[in-house]
């Protein structure tokens, strides 16, 4: 079935035709993407056929979130963008319409906030992983323990590797730790904020995305090498941007169920009509303290249903965040999609 990839949301209702598409479901299109408008803002998308990302191998996926970045990249220079979660589709153009109006009030505060703002990814590794291995290794706790199990009569157990290995893991994640803190610390000062990712094999120290202002790169690119410099002997560096704010405003959606919201409201012990931030803070605020773990922790079952009780709370600020009306059923069966920030 043939729908519409949604790549992501423009800050714009210009109409767009793209001359360069690429088509995120297959290879390399001749079909061009374009926008579809709601009020003053647009979704770029492109036709595709639908299918299920999360039944694709890693390669094949790594491929086509290569193919979605460089559209939303390629379109980054021109226009205010939000990237949209890999692999989202619609079935129509009705659909598209859905989702911008069900996410309208949420797209435009995230507009406000990130006017201005870019998004830089630095990672670091080793420059000679087994000279760092060996130095781990080295240390006088670890040698010390090697020079008394050689000693022993009976050699070296298979524990004892166990241990030793053990030690030696820790003694390179402390020197790990110890190198990204002031990698951190130096780039925490020239950004707003930071997002850190999964580190991507034992070779690398730091994997992480930083929130700034786009006039502050060059300040930002300057610290990168000054700690480049400092750290010539031990780490390479690698700075990617600017790039769209894929850490920290990429969007999500899903459908929902009234179901949902009304068993998340009894869970808040809210009654029906609107429900405003602050009522909903307080609500959860005056539940949490009734069924806290920390309070409470004689009482079976209650981590779960504390846990309950916050789900439940995020949920509906979620939605509220997102300008979905819950006041009645009638009102909800207009705004069926949730679009919120990707966690």
């Amino acid at each position: 079935m043939i729908g519409k990839y949604i790549y992501a949301v423009l800050n714009s209702n210009e109409d767009l035709r793209l001359s360069v598409f690429v088509n995120p479901a297959g290879e390399d299109g001749n079909a061009r993407a374009r926008t579809i408008a709601y009020r003053d803002i647009s979704a770029i998308v492109g036709d595709a056929e639908i299918v299920e990302y999360t039944a694709r191998d890693k390669e094949l996926l790594v491929r086509q979130l290569l193919k979605h970045q460089k559209m939303i990249e390629g379109i980054m220079p021109r226009h205010s963008v939000i990237p949209m979660q890999l692999g989202l589709f619609a079935r129509d153009e009705n659909e598209v319409l859905e989702i911008l109006a069900g996410g309208y009030t949420l797209i435009k505060n995230i507009f406000g906030e990130s006017a201005g703002k870019t998004e830089m990814d630095v990672a670091a590794v080793w420059s000679d992983f087994p000279a760092i291995l060996k130095e781990a290794g080295g240390e006088k706790e670890i040698v010390e323990l090697k020079k008394e199990l050689l000693a022993r009569p009976a050699g070296v157990t298979p524990a004892d590797r166990i241990n030793l290995g053990a030690m030696v893991k820790q003694a390179l994640d402390n020197k790990r730790e110890q190198y990204a803190g002031e990698i951190l610390r130096g780039l925490k000062g020239v950004s707003l904020a930071s997002k850190t990712h999964e580190l991507m094999g034992d070779t690398m120290v730091l994997n992480t995305a930083f929130l700034l202002n786009k006039a502050e790169c060059g300040d930002f690119e300057k610290e990168v090498e000054r700690l480049n410099l400092k750290f010539n002997d031990k780490l390479n560096f690698r700075c990617v941007g600017p790039l769209p704010l894929y850490s920290f405003y990429t969007l999500e959606t899903r459908k929902l169920k009234f179901e949902e919201v009304e068993n998340a409201r009894k869970k808040l012990r809210l009654s029906g009509g609107h429900i405003t931030a602050e009522q909903l803070k307080s609500a959860y605020h005056e539940a949490a303290f009734s069924c806290h773990p920390d309070k409470n922790p004689a009482i079976p079952g209650i981590e779960k249903e504390f846990h309950e009780l916050a789900s439940a709370y995020k949920f509906l600020a979620d939605c509220s965040r997102s300008g979905v009306r819950m006041s009645t059923e009638r009102d909800f069966k207009n705004n069926p999609v949730l679009v919120k920030l990707r966690e």
